[in-house]
């Protein structure tokens, strides 16, 4: 069935984005984030091949840049594994067990055994401190 729009009956072009496609800022996320950076297509190269993901690249390609940036902050990168394996995150379905299995491998690899969940105000704290990073 087309969708229709409200008032001309032509088709609705307006994009649907759904509640998993917004960053945590509530936004519609960049353009930028639907590809990975050259940042994170180097960092998963560094990746020992038994750790480096082959999933979330794919399907979130923005959480693999946010943690190419992340990985060398000790407290950024324990900050987004919190964020991303609360499995109370705001406002977020789930991630699929695929993505959530290569999450949490990379967080033991990083040696965050079991991060601790973290409240969505620290995550978009950390947020802040990732987009200062990135701009530096």
């Amino acid at each position: 069935m087309n969708a229709k729009g409200p008032e001309t009956g032509r088709l609705d072009r307006q994009p649907i984005v759904s509640k998993i496609d917004r960053n945590p800022a509530g936004g519609v996320p960049a353009p930028e984030d639907n590809a990975l950076n050259l940042a994170a297509q180097a960092w998963l190269q560094s990746l020992p091949f038994g750790v480096r993901p082959r999933h979330i690249q794919v399907r979130f390609p923005r959480i693999a840049n946010t943690l190419s940036l992340r990985w060398n902050s000790e407290k950024l990168i324990r900050e987004c594994f919190k964020a991303l394996l609360n499995p109370q995150r705001a406002f977020r379905i789930p991630f699929p067990p695929l993505i959530e299995e290569e999450l949490r491998a990379l967080a033991e690899y990083r040696g965050l055994k079991e991060p601790p969940t973290v409240s969505f105000d620290e995550f978009l704290e950390a947020e802040s401190e990732t987009a200062a990073l990135a701009a530096a």
